[in-house]
């Protein structure tokens, strides 16, 4: 997956922070490898400029002024999921007297994906 500022990538983040053609997000069986296309502002890892990084899940990739979360849904599916059980408390906080009153928490259903960015318009 390339990324960078013209339509030509896979995701295009319109910013003038951003190179034309960025970085890319290489993705295969073991692993997942960002490596920086020799862009000007440089792609940071936990705030490191790196030319080539191995992504782990959870680490927050700089590029320009835009920040994005790596998630490996294969370390997601070995947490399980965040679904759980737990009573349902009344007004004043208190669990009822009645056990079947209680409610199952999901966890939020997965954003779409969003192929382009635009850069918010400064204040005036």
């Amino acid at each position: 997956v390339i990324i960078g500022r013209t339509p030509d990538n896979d995701v295009q983040i319109d910013s003038r922070f951003i190179s034309r053609h960025h970085c890319q997000v290489i993705t295969t069986a073991p692993s997942c490898v960002i490596e920086d296309l020799n862009s000007t502002n440089g792609t940071y890892v936990k705030s490191n400029r790196v030319r080539r990084h191995h992504l782990n899940d959870g680490d927050v990739v700089l590029i320009g002024k835009h920040e994005l979360i790596y998630v490996d849904e294969r370390a997601a599916r070995g947490r399980g999921t965040f679904s759980e059980t737990v009573p349902h408390l009344d007004a004043e906080g208190e669990a009822p007297a009645n056990p079947s009153a209680q409610r199952t928490v999901q966890p939020a259903p997965k954003a779409g994906q969003v192929p382009t960015v635009e850069e918010a318009a400064p204040f005036k």
